[in-house]
């Protein structure tokens, strides 16, 4: 692990203010720049630790967390909805360029989710569930949250206020996508505070970071990293999040342990997950699922100690917090046709359930999907979903 406040005696020019994880430096470093020898620097860095560990060389700015470089990443941007965005590609381009990825993989012998993330009686192998996990957001990264449909920024923004994050905190995203909680949380705690957000997909990890770079933060280091055990020092962090994420991790306990001692004095781990799904959702949904061979579990199934707060009271109260405080919200979200939902549902988690429709049964499956969207219609002529997602903090027992 490497401890905040190192210093590097490699290299005086690229000193930080949190280190990024041994594993995930290495990773990173071919595009990075120069990695530092264990010995002396990785000693050096860790000297207050004394554990072992590998440096980046980071991108020199005035205060905070130095940024690494990931200059060759492009960053698409859209934040109104593509079919009236000058210049950018249509809802129904994107979602033609999602199917033929698909289907470029398949033809190529790839695995697809269905592949990845197996539906057996028996629980998967967790570190193939990881493998899956992120081959999915690999593939959604370009587009994710990209798609002009305002989800992930109210819901993280939200979150973030919640926390009650403070100038010069320092904060860990975990799953942190394309960075709506990470900039929200940058911002919230000023140049004199720390952001750190970890991905298990490497290519989301290279497009936030890049993100960031462009946006001018300097309070902001991402890199890949598995959310269920970020390799921090304990007590590094005064605040955790986690925005539609633990759901995706095969042991939420282990994580959950994992963030109390992550957390300093005063700490606090606050997550969303989803209450309700707006039902033309998943009608829509389940039509694309009666083309999965052997179906899709239900829902709550999948959803686990998430579906309730009961459930959630008992996960983070059995592993290291106190009585968390839970609400809820509902959130709008608009649609200029079936194919930009669709393109939206292409760009998330949602993809799971279409990447495991068989190639010759695909069009049916969207084709089926969108016909039953259209109940969510309005007057106007656009499409609205409403989408109720339940927030919890919690604060070290």
């Amino acid at each position: 692990m490497i401890a905040p406040d190192a210093v590097c005696a490699h290299d005086k020019s690229h000193t930080g203010s949190v280190g990024v994880p041994t594993e995930l430096s290495k990773q990173s470093a071919s595009s990075a720049g120069t990695v530092c020898p264990p010995s002396p620097c990785g000693a050096r860095i860790n000297a207050n630790r004394g554990s072992p560990g590998v440096c980046l060389l980071y991108r020199p700015v005035p205060e905070g967390l130095r940024v690494h470089q990931r200059a060759r990443i492009t960053v698409p941007t859209v934040r109104a909805p593509l079919s009236s965005a000058p210049g950018m590609k249509s809802d129904r381009t994107l979602v033609l360029n999602a199917r033929l990825t698909v289907l470029a993989e398949r033809a190529r012998g790839k695995s697809a989710i269905g592949d990845d993330l197996p539906m057996t009686a028996q629980p998967p192998d967790p570190e193939a569930l990881k493998q899956g996990i992120a081959g999915v957001f690999d593939r959604t990264a370009e587009t994710y949250d990209q798609v002009g449909v305002d989800f992930f920024t109210p819901l993280a923004r939200d979150l973030v206020a919640r926390a009650v994050l403070r100038e010069g905190e320092r904060v860990l995203d975990v799953g942190a996508g394309r960075g709506a909680v990470l900039f929200a949380a940058a911002s919230a705690v000023g140049p004199s505070g720390r952001v750190v957000g970890i991905d298990l997909s490497a290519r989301m990890a290279e497009f936030t970071q890049a993100e960031a770079s462009l946006r001018g933060f300097g309070n902001v280091a991402v890199a890949q990293g598995d959310a269920e055990q970020p390799d921090f020092a304990n007590g590094s962090f005064d605040a955790v999040l986690a925005s539609l994420v633990m759901f995706f991790l095969p042991d939420p306990a282990s994580a959950v342990r994992r963030y109390a001692a992550l957390l300093g004095p005063g700490g606090r781990f606050g997550f969303t997950t989803f209450a309700a799904q707006d039902p033309n959702f998943d009608a829509a949904m389940r039509a694309v699922a009666t083309f999965v061979p052997g179906g899709m579990p239900p829902r709550d199934e999948r959803q686990g100690p998430f579906g309730s707060p009961e459930g959630i009271t008992q996960l983070v109260t059995a592993n290291g917090f106190a009585h968390p405080e839970i609400d809820e919200m509902t959130y709008e979200s608009r649609f200029t046709d079936p194919d930009h939902w669709l393109a939206w549902v292409w760009s998330h988690g949602g993809r799971h359930t279409l990447e495991r429709v068989p190639a010759d049964r695909l069009d049916e499956a969207t084709a089926a999907a969108k016909a039953a969207f259209e109940a969510a219609q309005t007057p106007a002529g656009d499409y609205v979903i409403h989408t109720q997602n339940r927030f919890t903090i919690a604060r070290p027992a």
